[in-house]
């Protein structure tokens, strides 16, 4: 598969659109559960690495949490 006409598949229109499409799924549901639950073990202040792939969606739970 051809990387370069897969990464622009996920630009423009496609991008703008992909986490409200997909935010109600069971799977989009699961993992926003997980990671919001990891976060809640974790004291204030704590580093937290996140590989970026993806639109960024878990930096408001990254914030919320502090």
């Amino acid at each position: 598969m051809d990387a370069e006409k897969l990464a622009k598949k996920y630009h423009g229109g496609m991008a703008a659109t992909y986490d409200s499409t997909r935010e109600g799924e069971p799977q989009w549901i699961s993992e926003q559960g997980i990671v919001e639950g990891l976060l809640s073990t974790f004291e204030p202040r704590t580093a937290v690495l996140d590989v970026p792939v993806g639109t960024g969606r878990f930096l408001k739970p990254y914030a919320d949490a502090g």
